[in-house]
């Protein structure tokens, strides 16, 4: 997370979106100050000391692998109680793991009230944060926006026509495999295909895209041609093309795709949309283990400094450079 100076409970509500990708709402919202790399998480609203307690501990272990002690809470909920004692119960253990709460909140989204650490409360107070520079800085470096997390889920929904004219040319690519190919070569093929597209800024289309679907689900090594390519400074032109390849993709075929765009997510920073692949990935193949890699990474707040490049080399292709 870029540093920010946040001077107002208004800069703090305009931030959450901008970093999430999304206006959160029923949630518990942690925004660390200070470490370096920043952190940031969300949870669903815990609904009991169970949940909180968890929600807790997968904050305090996110704040301390950066070593950052000091943090923001904010509540999303239509039930101010509910949005109290999450935030009550979650600054405690904050408070008990050595992180200070600089910051705790409650909003509905149209109102919000500062919580104290005595258990007091303050006004409620009405905000809009749709023209705040903050949100409008993001708009202006072409960062969407989406108004709650089931409109970030909807982009990932499959498109009934590239399905259509993918499955075909994905079938038609089966037969020839039927016929025997040259598995290093296929690999290669792969490898060649996705840096053409990744350094041009484009997607395939279906006849290319149907191949590399087939070429990634029957060889791991053609999806780890893509994997490899993935770094924080490429991530986020791996979430483009994954993005359609797995909204292109068969049920069949859509794990492969589903779950490399959920790592390129995660290593952009972007934990939200890192999530909604992995619920892609788990719809069709729920064991599938480069999914429970990343959410692994997500679930103990691990940052994508932690992650060390793959080379090509490590596919052990022969002529791969």
């Amino acid at each position: 997370m870029r540093s920010r100076t946040l001077r107002t409970p208004e800069d703090l509500l305009a931030l959450v979106p901008t970093l999430f990708g999304f206006g959160p709402t029923e949630s518990l919202v942690v925004i660390g100050i200070g470490g370096d790399p920043g952190v940031h998480a969300r949870v669903d609203l815990p609904d009991d000391a169970d949940a909180a307690e968890q929600a807790a501990e997968s904050f305090v272990t996110a704040l301390a692998r950066v070593e950052c002690g000091r943090a923001c809470l904010v509540a999303y909920a239509a039930d101010s109680s509910a949005a109290r004692e999450a935030v009550a119960a979650v600054a405690a253990r904050l408070d008990e793991a050595g992180v200070r709460v600089e910051v705790g909140m409650r909003t509905d989204g149209a109102r919000y009230a500062l919580l104290f650490a005595d258990g007091a409360e303050g006004t409620e107070v009405p905000y809009d944060v749709a023209g705040h520079p903050l949100i409008a800085e993001a708009v202006y470096e072409g960062r969407v926006l989406h108004h709650d997390r089931e409109a970030l889920a909807a982009t990932l929904v499959p498109d009934p026509t590239a399905v259509a004219a993918v499955e075909t040319a994905a079938h038609r690519y089966l037969d020839r495999l039927g016929m025997g190919r040259d598995a290093d070569a296929e690999v290669r093929w792969t490898s060649h295909t996705v840096r053409k597209h990744l350094e041009a800024g484009t997607v395939p289309g279906p006849s290319e895209t149907g191949r590399l679907l087939v070429a990634m689900a029957v060889d791991l090594r053609a999806r780890d041609a893509l994997w490899v390519e993935t770094d924080r400074e490429s991530a986020a032109a791996v979430v483009d093309l994954t993005r359609h390849l797995a909204c292109s993709a068969p049920a069949d075929l859509r794990a492969a795709p589903a779950a490399l765009l959920a790592f390129a997510a995660w290593l952009a920073g972007d934990g939200a949309l890192a999530w909604c692949g992995l619920d892609v990935c788990q719809q069709v193949r729920p064991d599938y283990s480069m999914a429970g890699l990343v959410a692994h990474a997500l679930e103990k707040g691990l940052p994508p400094t932690v992650w060390a490049a793959m080379s090509r080399a490590d596919l052990g292709v022969p002529g791969l450079g």
